[in-house]
């Protein structure tokens, strides 16, 4: 009788919620941190006395660093290196970016080192994703929500944090502290560790006294079998057959020697030399058919290493076919500009209440009030995704739709009140989207090529990015204001919010 170990790995209880508590603070600490730069972004204009564009490609190597990183390992690094790994790594390579910064006196220099931020975002982030999804199963749905929060809750404590420690410490101090901050992801990075460290019952395997029993019963028969097989055996000529004989028994043509094998009659006379003439013909025959085989073997090997690596390469690589279904085009436009446009425009809150007239400290509250409503948005999305009335794709473009409308009335928006009006309708609308973005995908196209979809989503947003971060920052340069940049990502939300309800119009299988 075998005994099947129970299951003691500690999904949804136990160290699992030691795990959902770090992947919430990286979120916090990482993203919030990420979301928070344009405290930063003001101040290195004033310390390099740099143009809007020349800063804006610190933003557009940070963001394709970090998309591009993200695909590559989660579909080819991950298969070497451990997620816990990748999260200690990203805390480093972060930091260090931060500390170049504090040393730096050339801006030529920043967008060189903020591409190690984005690698180390892209590290941290995708990383957390999984090992929590490894850790929860029947409360993963609140484990994402939670954790998706913590980007929220860092957007709205961390510009308070940085502009303090710009106050206090001067802006290349504060550029050393948030090093610091980062490096405090070590430790709850740590904590991440892999579930496989916990499955050791799984392992062990008890086999009964009976099946032992067998097994040795049938081991001891085989043996006697072989045994008595091999005394007397000889072939229809008389002779012992070379197959039924040890190696160390037989010379190099195959023939027995008669000093090693005792016949139980002596009477029996067995011719243990064959023809020389048998011997030459059988030794090339064998040879020749060994070689035969021998290059079968190596063709077949070759042959199948090759559609081994086509095989696995075609694993990891992006399926460009879903580009052939309509629904797909519409949901894979719609969120790369959605998403572009859901994360570019907070960046220049600060510098933007600067040319409205108002205090650096006004540009803090506006990514704040950002924040909260980007809480807001997700907390949303957790109350009314999986109603049964309630039809994802269109409440995403109906949210993006309106977040385009406020968007492109922005340079109406000159008081502090109208501007923070925004701001929340801003941060709604990029909670709603970055919510539930994946799972309207999934709808589209199912969920066994979701994998696929989300890599593509992830290169198309790295290249859209790395154009909209400079251009902004040219806008910024040629008109002296802002507000161009914010139109024009209005007009990027109203096409995307507009693909999102054309779904009603396309005739597809909801999955």
């Amino acid at each position: 009788m075998q005994v099947v170990p129970t299951d003691r790995r500690p999904v949804d209880r136990g160290w699992a919620w030691v795990v959902l508590t770090a992947t919430t603070t990286l979120m916090i600490l990482v993203m919030g941190n990420s979301r928070s730069f344009g405290i930063f972004f003001i101040e290195i204009l004033k310390m390099f006395n740099a143009s809007s564009s020349a800063i804006s490609t610190i933003l557009s190597a940070e963001h394709v660093a970090s998309c591009l990183t993200g695909f590559a390992a989660m579909n080819f690094l991950a298969k070497f290196i451990s997620f816990r790994t990748f999260v200690l790594c990203g805390s480093v390579l972060s930091a260090l970016t931060f500390i170049c910064d504090f040393v730096t006196k050339d801006v030529f220099w920043l967008p060189f080192f903020h591409v190690f931020n984005g690698i180390g975002r892209a590290f941290v982030y995708g990383s957390c994703i999984v090992v929590q999804s490894t850790y929860f199963k029947r409360y993963l749905g609140t484990a994402n929500a939670i954790s998706a929060c913590g980007v929220s809750l860092g957007q709205f404590v961390l510009p308070y944090l940085l502009n303090y420690f710009i106050i206090t410490y001067g802006v290349r101090g504060a550029l050393l502290l948030n090093a610091g901050i980062y490096l405090q992801c070590l430790v709850f990075g740590a904590l991440l560790r892999p579930i496989s460290y916990c499955d050791t019952t799984t392992r062990s395997k008890v086999i009964s006294s009976i099946d032992v029993e067998l097994n040795e019963r049938n081991t001891t028969a085989k043996g006697e079998k072989q045994t008595e097989s091999m005394k007397l055996q000889s072939d229809d000529d008389g002779e012992i057959s070379p197959f039924l004989t040890d190696s160390k028994d037989t010379d190099s043509c195959g023939n027995v020697n008669s000093q090693s094998v005792e016949p139980s009659n002596p009477s029996l006379v067995i011719n243990t030399r064959p023809n020389e003439k048998d011997c030459d013909k059988s030794t090339y025959l064998l040879e020749k058919s060994s070689d035969v085989i021998k290059n079968g073997i190596v063709k077949t090997d070759a042959k199948t290493h090759s559609e081994g690596l086509l095989a696995r390469f075609r694993r990891v690589a992006p399926d460009f076919t879903l580009f052939k279904e309509k629904i797909f085009v519409c949901g894979y436009i719609g969120t790369v500009l959605g998403s572009a446009a859901s994360s570019i425009p907070q960046t220049f809150f600060p510098a933007h209440s600067v040319d409205l007239g108002l205090s650096s400290n006004d540009g803090i509250l506006f990514l704040t009030i950002s924040g909260a409503g980007d809480l807001v948005g997700r907390l949303l999305i957790v109350f009314l995704a999986d109603r049964k009335f309630m039809n994802r794709a269109r409440l995403l473009g109906v949210a993006l739709i309106i977040h385009g409308i406020a968007a492109c009335f922005v340079s109406f928006y000159t008081k502090f009140f109208l501007f923070a009006m925004y701001c929340a309708c801003y941060g709604i609308s990029s909670g709603i989207h970055f919510s539930i973005s994946n799972t309207v995908m999934v709808d589209f196209i199912g969920a066994q090529r979701i994998s696929e979809a989300v890599g593509l989503v992830i290169l198309g947003a790295g290249i859209l990015g790395t154009i909209a971060y400079p251009f902004a920052g040219y806008l910024r340069d040629v008109t002296g204001s802002y507000n161009p940049e914010f139109i024009l990502n209005g007009v990027g939300l109203l096409l995307s919010g507009t693909l999102f309800l054309s779904e009603a119009f396309i005739p597809y299988k909801k999955h």
